[in-house]
């Protein structure tokens, strides 16, 4: 299986913002330090339900804006709405696999942390800081859900990693 303890990849913030532990992507309850198997610039924290249909959209989007290349320089940890164990797990389960999550008994914490009053939220912290770089990301990605690196930039990364590949689907694109 997955081994339970890692590298920290985020830094000890998490354990106070969040929680002390997540639920990795595998289903395996980690140390929050050790949320992903790599390190990254920024964590996209994530409010959402499956009870909502803007939420259920977003999570789309941002799973499209993930995929082309969000998650080179970024990670994802959700924080469900749900009023039970059984609706936040069923949440978990429509989530992409490689996003980790708060454990439902853990959540009110970030909803209190960040001032969040509604799903979708998404708010972009530096992964070893936890310093705030956007605190609603929402109308960003759903913009941008195609160019990663402008969602990055907007979060004020320079260069972010999905940006080479960016331009050569671009440059693709024109020479057609």
């Amino acid at each position: 299986g997955e081994p339970r303890t890692g590298p920290p990849t985020l830094g000890s913030w998490v354990t106070i913002a969040l929680a002390k532990e997540v639920i990795s992507p595998a289903g395996v309850v980690k140390p929050s330090t050790a949320a992903f198997a790599r390190s990254v610039r920024l964590v996209g924290i994530l409010f959402c339900s499956s009870q909502n249909e803007l939420s259920q959209k977003f999570v789309r989007r941002l799973e499209i804006c993930y995929r082309a290349g969000l998650m080179l320089d970024a990670a994802i940890i959700a924080v469900t709405v749900e009023s039970t164990a059984e609706e936040a797990a069923a949440t978990r389960a429509t989530l992409p696999p490689d996003w980790a999550s708060l454990p439902f008994a853990q959540t009110g914490r970030a909803w209190t942390r960040y001032g969040i009053l509604g799903t979708p939220a998404l708010v972009f912290v530096e992964a070893l800081s936890g310093t705030i770089v956007r605190a609603n990301a929402v109308v960003d990605v759903m913009a941008n859900a195609n160019e990663p690196a402008t969602v990055l930039k907007l979060c004020g990364v320079e260069k972010p990693a999905c940006w080479a590949r960016e331009q050569a689907k671009r440059r693709a694109a024109s020479s057609r």
